[in-house]
């Protein structure tokens, strides 16, 4: 890091936004709000770091970047957060599976699917454990996966289906993939999350807006899936 801000400094430059995200927010919403912060001008380089959930605390503490978006809460007394977004779970599938033009659907219509999924201790299975819960059945799940690319990438060559949040599934159509929303479903938040002993540059509060920007004119999901939050 600090041969790149010397080498910024050499070459009469030294604007430089490093950030991190999870999978979930880094697919689709992060690019999106770049472009966003790119065509403002915001900085001249940006360094974009994919984290696992893990690494969050120690990447602010430690002042590898400036902030993390991420669809995980932080319970700590040194960490602020800001609410981006909020949005439901959805199921991806191929564009011409059965149930790729139903409006809804609930986790009893894919008990005979093959369910591509994550383990119960991880963040995406925790939120769909508890939706399947109020239905009152167990998830079943046939393949395992830790990382949103990988179920996607499952589901693109048919080995199955996949449960996501709706950030994760913004533009699947694009790769032949059809995402329905999961009937009463549990709601997940996006946010950003900064550290409370280090200045906040004005780049954060930017891509903050951007964020927000982004999923209030998302129109992959036409029902209003996702929703920003909007702070007073």
């Amino acid at each position: 890091m600090l041969s790149d801000s010397i080498y910024s400094i050499a070459r009469g430059n030294a604007s430089t936004f490093r950030f991190g995200a999870t999978p979930s927010i880094g697919m689709r919403l992060i690019p999106k709000a770049l472009r966003r912060l790119q065509l403002a001008e915001v900085a001249a380089t940006y360094y974009c770091d994919s984290l696992p959930q893990r690494d969050i605390r120690d990447y602010l503490l430690f002042g590898r970047g400036t902030c993390v978006a991420t669809i995980a809460r932080i319970d700590d007394p040194v960490i602020e957060t800001t609410a981006i977004a909020e949005a439901g779970l959805v199921c991806v599938m191929p564009s011409d599976h059965r149930f790729a033009d139903k409006a809804s659907i609930n986790p009893a219509e894919l008990s005979e699917e093959t369910l591509i999924s994550f383990g119960s201790a991880t963040t995406h299975g925790l939120y769909i454990d508890e939706t399947y819960r109020r239905f009152g059945i167990a998830r079943k799940t046939a393949v395992y996966v830790h990382f949103v690319e990988a179920a996607l990438s499952f589901v693109s060559e048919r080995i199955g289906i996949t449960i996501l949040d709706a950030f994760s599934a913004i533009d699947c159509a694009t790769a032949g993939m059809a995402a329905v929303p999961i009937e009463n479903s549990v709601s997940i938040s996006a946010y950003v999350h900064t550290s409370r002993l280090r200045p906040r540059p004005p780049a954060v509060d930017s891509l903050i807006a951007a964020l927000r920007a982004v999923a209030l004119t998302e129109h992959s999901f036409p029902n209003g899936i996702i929703k920003p939050c909007i702070e007073p």
